[in-house]
């Protein structure tokens, strides 16, 4: 089935309605919130009081919101100049609340008055408490569908209305909202402080910020928009990174796209609590401490481009995602997907010199891993509950996402697909849109038919594999085409499927390839034809014949390796044939660093040993005398690919290649940055930590948690938590476990600790059983959707049936409903990584023995 001859389907498919069964219906339509909240932060709990202005659309005598851990104190409904005291009937499952009267509400406006009462949880969601400096303090996190945990409301992205947010806190607390303070008045009481916001723009209830605490915020302005980087007071001036990064690509947004900046003021607001990396609050955005607060003294560059990247992800939302929202969450991707593309194409224009030339390229390499996988889902998926609503922020929704939309630009012209995109947030500014909108507005002011494409890869699961043959014939070359779903294993079975894809070649052409097999001509006799020009398209490539090998670029380079490990991974490539065309095409650091990497899985999961001893030489042969080229003081002039390269194969030789003098550089490194974090080029610190780890003591171990403990610097704490599970004593791993059940560890960081030790090759049975005799606390602790984080590292860690039996008896025993996708995708990446031993570890054994030769 193709989309030129199923228009009215792709269109359709882009654009499911809602099935009604567990949404709200739409007869009372919110225009209006007047919410007041008053917090009592040390019990932990909150009182607060809103006034919802309604349309009735319909009589009817009771009105259906959504409400979790609300105890309402008093309700009253006012319509038809009447005033009725309503009844509460809750459903916490269903999270709803139906308020009903006694005589019927007229058709027309009316007013929903609530007093309640609420908690301020330690799960990171709706209204939380969080703890800095031994002192408690409000956030706020509602995405998705916790907004409901804070106030009754229409808790729907399409039921989008205004918000006027007033705050009864402590004198000595300041308040951050979505808006700027309106009035600050002391009281009512004394002690207290009242902090009005003025009203919002339309907004859906998950937009919706609110941090209590000793903040404060550096200042300053772009074209007279109001910027805030806010973090607790002793922390504040560390935000002057972000602050220069955020005017920086406030620019390049303000060039990028015809609307103006939506909103009164920008703050940015980092907390030492919290869930998600990031959250597109408009006009108040909250992260991470160790993302917004990145030091550019004691970052990595890596760290550095993750928290410049995640900014400008965050501010790409204000326009795409809070200007223009989803209507429902299985468009989710119209969000996060266009989000994670723009922050790409920002940071590449505002600082390339901090973007290795691959980075298009090797940012495919997330969603594939994941699209290769039977258990992959579509980027449009249905879900209704909130467990199967939080599944959807995974790697399809963003990275994939994010690919197709670097596909159509490369495939249209940046100039078109600009038009496109600000054509759509013209036509539904402070609505809500989904696909079909997109796809209209892209087809519109392209010319071109993106529809067919775009529908393609957004209703159907996997990727493609293009298989490609050339030749020459009377002064053409003709270029046979054909394709059809890539997985590793069970592919026959998918062979129907197929897509609308665009195949840029080298020489500028742009194929579209709209059947499974197709043949085009063109001008010219052309070698070595590079079937994914500057690896943009999001597809894998095999060619007949024979792989070119001559004029590549980086990126092109990059990607033939690529794909050539996963038809090894298939079956349908001899390891040693891959290693070897790698090692003749490792031209390019990015090159080099996937042939390790590729070899780091085949000495952990695919040799024992003698082969493994003789892989781990083969890999020192390699990396040794480039590690030694680079050294562990940085040039001033290296480039980021080289300072990539570095802790990749430092990583790679104290691991996989058993490196022990690796392992003693790292130590003496280790040491030198723990006393003295300035004398040690940031790029190495993490690298240097983990790989002291390895071999580390318990006197190491102890220098890691007093670090984590005490550490000023948010980047150095981190760094030192990320190293208390790289340690390969037994003991030393248990503590780090015990830990997790302490205040030592936050919440936030829980599963990234947990799965830390359950990836480390020394802590896999250690950390599984652990989770498995703890999981009560673990649940308890844990922030919705980090469970599938965890079991989903196994994934990854383990090659062995008995692995993928435990996963999904985990899974089943605890009814792990918000992560039943990351379930299924651990298991089956278990069963992949069996299958690839059974195929080619005979074949690495005799590439090995023909090497030694």
């Amino acid at each position: 089935m193709t989309c030129r001859s199923m228009r009215l389907w792709c269109l359709l498919i882009l654009s499911v309605p809602a099935s009604g069964a567990t949404r709200l219906p739409r007869i009372a339509i919110p225009h209006h919130y007047a919410l007041t909240v008053t917090p009592d932060i040390a019990a932990e709990r909150f009182s607060g009081e809103v006034a919802i202005d309604v349309t009735i659309q319909r009589l009817i005598s009771a009105i259906e919101l959504n409400a979790a851990e609300i105890a309402f104190r008093n309700v009253t409904v006012t319509a038809g100049g009447k005033t009725q005291t309503a009844t509460v009937t809750t459903d916490e499952t269903a999270e709803r609340a139906t308020l009903t009267v006694a005589e019927p509400l007229p058709i027309g406006p009316a007013s929903i008055h609530i007093a309640y009462d609420g908690i301020l949880n330690r799960q990171l969601r709706g209204f939380y408490v969080g703890v800095v400096n031994g002192r408690k303090y409000l956030a706020s996190q509602m995405e998705s569908t916790d907004a409901r945990r804070a106030f009754p409301s229409f808790d729907e992205p399409d039921m989008k209305a205004t918000f006027q947010i007033t705050v009864v806190a402590d004198a000595h607390d300041a308040v951050i909202s979505n808006s700027p303070i309106e009035s600050d008045t002391p009281g009512p009481a004394s002690g207290k402080h009242t902090v009005r916001f003025a009203i919002t723009p339309r907004l859906s209830t998950y937009h919706i910020a609110l941090v209590v605490g000793d903040f404060d915020c550096l200042r300053g302005s772009f074209e007279g928009i109001p910027l805030g980087i806010c973090a607790p007071s002793d922390r504040v001036a560390s935000g002057e990174l972000s602050m220069k990064a955020t005017k920086e690509l406030m620019r390049f947004f303000h060039g990028y796209y015809t609307a103006p900046y939506p909103f009164q003021k920008l703050d940015q607001i980092a907390l030492t609590d919290f869930a998600a990396g990031a959250m597109e609050n408009p006009g108040a955005i909250t992260y991470r401490e160790r993302i917004l607060l990145a030091n550019e003294k004691t970052s990595t560059d890596e760290s550095r481009r993750r928290s410049v990247s995640t900014i400008a992800h965050e501010i790409a939302h204000m326009w795409f995602g809070d200007l223009v929202t989803m209507r429902w969450w299985d468009d989710i991707w119209l969000n996060e997907g266009f989000a994670t593309w723009m922050a790409r194409k920002a940071i590449a224009s505002t600082f390339p010199s901090t973007v290795p030339a691959t980075y298009v390229a090797r940012s495919n390499d997330e969603p594939l891993a994941t699209d290769v996988l039977a258990t992959t889902r579509a980027i449009h998926k249905s879900a209704e509950t909130p467990d199967e609503i939080e599944q959807l922020f995974d790697s399809v929704a963003y990275s994939k996402t994010a690919a197709l939309l670097q596909m159509i630009e490369a495939y249209v012209g940046e100039a078109k697909f600009r038009d496109g995109i600000n054509l759509y947030l013209e036509r539904n500014a402070w609505g809500n849109a989904s696909g079909s909108d997109f796809a209209a507005a892209l087809n519109d002011a392209t010319g071109r038919d993106v529809a067919d494409v775009l529908a393609s890869y957004v209703s159907q699961p996997g990727v493609p594999i293009v298989q490609v043959k050339s030749r020459c014939e009377a002064g053409q070359t003709v270029v046979d085409l054909q394709q059809e779903r890539f997985l590793i294993r069970g592919g026959e079975s998918v062979r129907s499927q197929f897509w609308t894809i665009p195949v840029c070649v080298g020489g500028g052409d742009c194929l579209l390839l709209r059947e499974r097999r197709q043949t085009f001509r063109l001008p010219g006799c052309r070698k070595n034809l590079v079937a994914n020009r500057e690896g943009r398209g999001y597809y894998l490539t095999a060619y007949e014949g024979g792989d070119p090998r001559q004029g590549l670029s980086p990126s092109e380079e990059l990607v033939l390796v690529r794909d050539s490990w996963y038809l090894v991974r298939a079956g349908r490539r001899d390891i040693g044939e891959h290693f070897n065309l790698a090692t003749s095409l490792a031209g390019t650091a990015e090159t080099f660093s996937t042939i390790l990497e590729n070899a780091a899985i085949a000495e952990r999961h695919l040799v024992d040993g003698a082969e493994r001893a003789a892989l781990q030489s083969w890999l020192r042969q390699q990396a040794q005398p480039v590690a030694r080229r680079l050294g562990w003081r940085p040039a001033a002039t290296e480039s980021p690919e080289e300072r990539q390269l570095r802790t990749t194969i430092l990583g790679i030789l104290a691991d996989a290649g058993g490196d022990v003098q690796v392992r003693k550089q790292a130590r003496e490194v280790t040491s030198k940055l723990l006393s003295d974090p300035s004398s040690v080029d940031p790029g190495l610190a993490l690298k240097a930590i983990e790989i002291a780890a390895i071999a580390g003591d318990k006197k190491l171990y102890e220098s890691y948690l007093r670090t984590y403990r005490t550490a000023a610097d948010a980047t150095l704490r981190s760094q030192a938590l990320s190293g208390l599970s790289k340690f390969r004593d037994a003991t030393l791993l248990r503590r780090t476990l015990q830990l997790t059940l302490t205040d030592d560890i936050r919440s936030q960081d829980l599963a990234e600790v947990l799965g830390g030790v359950i990836g480390n090759r020394a802590g896999t049975a250690i950390g599984w059983q652990f989770l498995n005799e703890n999981w009560a606390a673990i649940a308890r602790k844990l922030p919705p959707g980090h469970a599938g984080r965890i079991v989903g590292v196994l994934g990854w860690a383990a090659c062995d049936p008995k692995w993928r039996d435990e996963v999904l008896r985990f899974a089943k025993e605890h009814d792990l409903k918000n992560a039943r996708q990351a379930t299924a995708q651990a298991a089956e990446r278990i069963e992949n990584c069996i299958e690839l031993r059974a195929l080619q570890q005979a074949n690495l054994d005799e590439w090995l023995r023909t090497r030694s030769r």
